[in-house]
């Protein structure tokens, strides 16, 4: 399966982000991070420019309060697949070009004349802040919100060419914009959440005694790239160390009575999947039957407690006090779900704290996981949309303790 191309920056897009420039009192937003280029440009990162984006040079993304097309500062290099995946953007390169043009169009055809004509007639500045701070200097920009891509030396290096121009933050601006998806969007979250369940079934097909952490997790990775994702996580937990999360699989092999334990994502199209799921081989203990059953009940609650217009604290609290009343008294948790979509985490956590309302839109995995060192990990995760009335699941995997 191929890849699909980037997402074109839908009207309402533009029009949430329009709102929130109107809501900081600036004239232009100016994206840097990855995720935040992509959603104001449609243009994705290539694995190439992925490493040379952290080596810093940089991306820009720029919507301007008088312009209704946003534009993309890029290394020229970027120059020719930003063009032939129909990026949505004015382009504005920058750096040198190290591709060889040919003097004549003679026998090249499609693609290969389209990328002679683009590098031809590119004209870049000499670097990315050179090139983003013309475009703000010429529409003249006094203020402008600007998210640093988690680098403040990119702030100061666009503070420095700007002189005049108040630079505000707006990385937290962009992040609660992107927490509402447009329908293509939640399509595509859809989808990949399907590769990382095939990745799931494949593992269940092999996880019997004798088969390491290690293998099970290398066919999961194996499915989700052979389906044209980026696999991104692959934790496989076996026994006791189903426990121990956040860390590389092991040799450990899977002997009768043993947790497995699976906690899955993968990058499809520059939007994230995240699941996860919890199986016992054999007949689960009597104990590993009632705390599943807790985590079973805690994240039910938080489903059925979602809706637009509730708070992501409420739903915090009627699944942490659900996961208590049925049978783990001393269940507590920093959060029990998080927005996903061109981030693993996106806006907004679900935490006790979190009073703002959702909206409907609002795509969030919700996760409610026990883990006990001694005894094992037990995770149950799902994706699901906010609406008015409640939720729709992106995931379909069944969520009840699987015996294998």
């Amino acid at each position: 399966m191929t890849a699909p191309a980037a997402v074109l920056p839908a009207a309402s897009r533009l029009g949430r982000l329009r709102a929130a420039m109107g809501a900081m009192d600036v004239e232009a937003l100016v994206a840097a991070s990855a995720a935040n280029v992509q959603y104001l440009t449609g243009f994705a990162l290539g694995m190439e420019s992925l490493t040379l984006f952290a080596g810093g040079h940089p991306l820009f993304g720029i919507l301007l309060r008088r312009d209704d097309r946003p534009a993309l500062v890029a290394p020229v290099t970027d120059l020719v697949p930003a063009v032939f995946r129909g990026v949505a953007a004015r382009l504005h390169p920058y750096g040198k070009n190290y591709v060889v043009l040919p003097e004549r169009a003679d026998g090249l055809e499609g693609l290969e004349r389209g990328a002679l004509e683009a590098l031809r007639a590119a004209q870049p500045a000499p670097d990315a802040i050179q090139a983003a701070a013309a475009i703000l200097r010429d529409a003249g920009v006094r203020r402008a919100g600007v998210d640093d891509g988690g680098a403040p030396s990119l702030h100061r290096a666009l503070a420095a060419a700007l002189p005049g121009v108040e630079l505000v933050p707006a990385a937290d601006a962009f992040r609660r914009v992107r927490a509402v998806k447009e329908s293509d969007v939640v399509e595509r979250l859809r989808h990949a959440a399907r590769i990382v369940e095939t990745a799931m079934e494949e593992v269940w097909r092999h996880a019997r005694p004798g088969a390491s952490e290690a293998q099970l997790a290398h066919r999961a990775a194996r499915v989700m790239a052979d389906a044209g994702a980026r696999p991104t996580l692959w934790y496989v937990g076996v026994g006791t160390a189903s426990a121990l999360v956040d860390r590389l699989p092991t040799d450990r092999a899977v002997a009768p009575g043993d947790l497995v334990m699976v906690d899955f994502g993968c990058e499809y199209g520059g939007y994230y999947a995240d699941l996860a799921r919890t199986a016992v081989v054999g007949p689960p203990a009597a104990r590993v039957a009632q705390y599943y059953a807790a985590v079973h009940a805690a994240e039910t609650a938080a489903i059925s407690r979602l809706r637009a217009g509730r708070t992501a604290a409420e739903v915090f609290r009627e699944a942490v006090g659900a996961a208590r009343r049925g049978g783990i008294p001393h269940f507590d948790r920093r959060h029990v779900g998080h927005g996903i979509g061109l981030e693993p985490y996106d806006l907004p956590v679900i935490t006790d704290t979190a009073e703002e309302g959702l909206e409907a839109g609002t795509v969030l995995n919700v996760e409610t996981p026990y883990y006990e060192v001694g005894f094992g990990g037990l995770q149950l995760e799902d994706t699901l949309v906010v609406t008015p009335d409640g939720v729709h699941l992106l995931s379909g995997a069944p969520r009840e303790l699987r015996v294998l």
